[in-house]
């Protein structure tokens, strides 16, 4: 019908050869320009990849600037496909705001790092769900960021979810592995039993329960994953030395130290030979064998993992940095022990020095250290400066989160019964003023922060 008005319109052979030509020449520059934006669109996307691998092989070797610095481009190159607008690519878009959020907390710049939390946790709930398994590791970050900035309500918030979360995920694993064994009961006879398969879902569900906090289920689990890897790979294998020091772990939560120890420390020994004394594939074992160390009060033990921590932290990110924390608290917490408070109290002071330039000086962390100074202070008799610290304590706390927080009651409390201890009368066995000078003198400069950590133990 068409072609007939058209050659009632057209009579001339001419005109309409010339029509169906221009028509094929339109058609076909349409579908070389959707080509030509297919492949540009497809070059960002593989652009974006490339970026957030080189981001995360950054973060890996602890060079949080340069991760940031490729995920801010991933996040750019996603966006240019469509970003939080197209249902393709907001999963890539929430993971890019993810890996970004931790590159920043990583380097101590919380505030920043908790609105990118937010935002990524705003697009993989709508990639998902609510209750998807997406957002846990969102959500562990910021409940991080709340405790350390004394939003407790908000912490726990983060925390009830992210037990739904889970209480859902491990019952649907559960049911998946009670299955996998019906299944293999059944066949059994005609089809031999994949132990490595076996292996790999028992280290899943083992996973699951140490996150639930099942740990004595997480041990039988990952006992059997470590017995079906040794007798399939050896004890060398990396997936037997995984096995083992997923073991460990859990052991160490339930409190078997011995075989905890003994599991730990043969997956850290086949760590270093594979990567070496000095990396930081296995700065966990360490730090677990050093609380084990604590726990079993062989504090020396402890110093020397904690120490090994510190150390080969410090050589990739520096002595100030953010990262650099929980290394200090384990290791001021082991010399406060081993009776070396002018070292346990100028490690502190290192961790204050460090909340102090991410968060400012009447920030929640500040005080807390302020107060974990004072209790070094009065553990090594220097009562005096303990009063000044925990009072600075109180005052830091009641600034941030206000008089009536847990903490800062907390640190009230200690106050008042560290000047109940000054007001108790003694019998000094030296002249009075020979003890006021020493109540007047701290063990050390309480501003000094270049304790030497490999100071003798003795």
């Amino acid at each position: 019908m068409l072609s007939h008005h058209l050659a009632r319109a057209l009579p001339s052979r001419r005109a309409r050869i010339a029509l169906a030509a221009l028509a094929y020449l339109v058609f076909a520059a349409a579908v070389i320009a959707s080509t030509l934006y297919r492949d540009e669109e497809d070059s960002r996307e593989q652009q974006a990849e490339m970026a957030q691998y080189d981001g995360s092989s950054a973060s890996r070797h602890f060079d949080f600037k340069t991760a940031e610095r490729h995920f801010r481009a991933s996040i750019d190159l996603v966006r240019a496909c469509g970003g939080e607008r197209n249902d393709d690519t907001i999963d890539r878009y929430a993971e890019a705001h993810e890996d970004l959020a931790d590159a920043l907390e990583a380097q101590g710049r919380l505030a920043e790092a908790e609105a990118t939390y937010l935002r990524a946790l705003r697009f993989y709930e709508r990639a998902y769900s609510r209750e998807s398994e997406s957002s846990v590791g969102v959500l562990l970050a910021l409940a991080d960021i709340y405790s350390t900035t004394g939003r407790d309500s908000a912490a726990h918030a983060c925390t009830a979810r992210i037990g739904k979360i889970r209480a859902s995920r491990a019952a649907t694993a559960e049911s998946e592995f009670a299955n996998f064994r019906a299944v293999q009961r059944k066949t059994a006879k005609h089809h031999p039993i994949n132990s490595l398969e076996t292996a790999d879902r028992l280290m899943s569900l083992g996973r699951i329960h140490v996150e639930r906090g099942r740990s004595d289920r997480a041990e039988i689990e990952f006992a059997e994953a470590y017995g079906h890897r040794l007798a399939a790979f050896g004890p060398l294998d990396y997936r037997t030395v995984n096995a083992r020091d997923h073991l460990g772990q859990a052991r160490a939560v339930l409190g078997k130290f011995a075989q905890a120890r003994a599991d730990l420390e043969s997956a850290l020994a086949s760590n270093q030979r594979a990567f070496g004394r000095d990396g930081t594939w296995f700065l966990h074992e360490l730090t677990i064998l050093g609380d084990i160390g604590m726990r079993c009060a062989d504090y020396a033990a402890a110093d020397s993992c904690y120490r090994r921590v510190l150390e080969n932290t410090e050589q990739r990110v520096g002595r100030e940095h953010w990262y650099v924390i929980p290394a200090l608290e384990n290791l001021s917490e082991c010399r406060a022990e081993m009776g070396q408070f002018a070292v346990a109290r100028g490690l502190r002071e290192r961790i204050m020095r460090i909340h102090t330039k991410a968060l400012g000086a009447q920030s929640y962390a500040v005080g807390v250290d302020l107060l974990k100074l004072a209790e070094i202070d009065d553990r090594a008799g220097a009562s005096g400066w303990a009063r000044a610290h925990c009072s600075a304590a109180v005052r830091t706390l009641t600034a941030a989160v206000g008089p009536r927080h847990p903490t800062t009651v907390e640190a009230q409390i200690y106050l008042s019964e560290l000047w109940a201890e000054a007001a108790r009368p003694t019998t000094p066995a030296v002249p009075r003023n020979v003890a006021e000078g020493e109540e007047s003198e701290p063990d050390s400069d309480p501003g000094s922060s270049d304790v030497d950590v490999g100071d003798s133990m003795s």
